[in-house]
């Protein structure tokens, strides 16, 4: 392998992915590519931007969704002193959905 290129192989074992959809990230031109001797290669610095970026926009998710939660937290606190439990259900329901897409994303939970 050359010092600043990884092949499509390396990058699907690095990103625990197919080398197939790899290669598909390289021809939507997601993940920037050069091809050379008919091999694809991918710099590295490039990929490293990449999942940088990647990474910057699952934390602002992240943030968004515990934001709701609190706000969500504070109408159920409201609902609890003036409505019945189905309001708290829902919001409940609410809550454990947003906790599951953290779950998902790798955020945790609150």
């Amino acid at each position: 392998m050359e010092q600043g290129y990884m092949t499509l192989k390396e990058v699907a074992s690095l990103l625990r992915v197919s080398e197939q959809t790899v290669y598909k990230m390289v021809q939507e031109n997601e993940i920037p590519a050069i091809k050379v001797g008919g091999t694809w290669r991918v710099p590295r610095g490039k990929l490293i931007e990449y999942l940088d970026k990647d990474m910057a926009c699952k934390e602002q998710v992240i943030k968004a969704i515990q934001d709701r939660i609190k706000e969500i937290e504070k109408v159920k606190a409201y609902n609890h002193r003036r409505f019945n439990s189905i309001a708290n259900i829902v919001c409940d329901a609410q809550i454990l959905e947003l906790q599951f897409c953290m779950t998902l994303l790798g955020g945790g939970v609150l």
